[in-house]
């Protein structure tokens, strides 16, 4: 049986922290990309790099996840490769700013990947 005040407080845990880390790589998406015209597929997958380890230690900080890096990284590896190849298909294919891709791509799959998360037990049972 669901308890919904216990996911509800987890989804908003999640999407505090998720929030903050989506605005940072909104911009630092924009900064990289449209500002300095570095590479779509370098720019991108350095950000979701650096920002998928602080979001992990985040997670955990807060007592929301599990200290489970494995599958933290295995499901983060999965959602982040579809979050750069969304990007190379908005930004390079379909000619949209990375300002508007990157907060399409990371709206597309925010509530997917907190999804997950409950489904392989990643997020605490409060």
């Amino acid at each position: 049986m669901l308890n919904y005040k216990k996911h509800g407080l987890n989804f908003l845990k999640y999407s505090i922290v998720g929030g903050a880390w989506s605005a940072i790589n909104v911009f630092l998406m924009w900064l990289l990309i449209d500002v300095i015209s570095i590479n779509t597929v370098i720019g991108s997958t350095s950000i979701v790099v650096v920002l998928f380890i602080a979001r992990f230690y985040m997670y955990v900080a807060i007592d929301l996840m599990h200290k489970q890096f494995l599958k933290y990284t295995l499901t983060t590896v999965l959602l982040s490769t579809l979050n750069v190849g969304f990007m190379y298909v908005f930004v390079d294919m379909l000619y949209i700013s990375a300002l508007w891709s990157s907060i399409t791509s990371i709206s597309i799959l925010f509530l997917f990947k907190f999804i997950i998360y409950n489904m392989i037990g990643l997020i605490k049972n409060v």
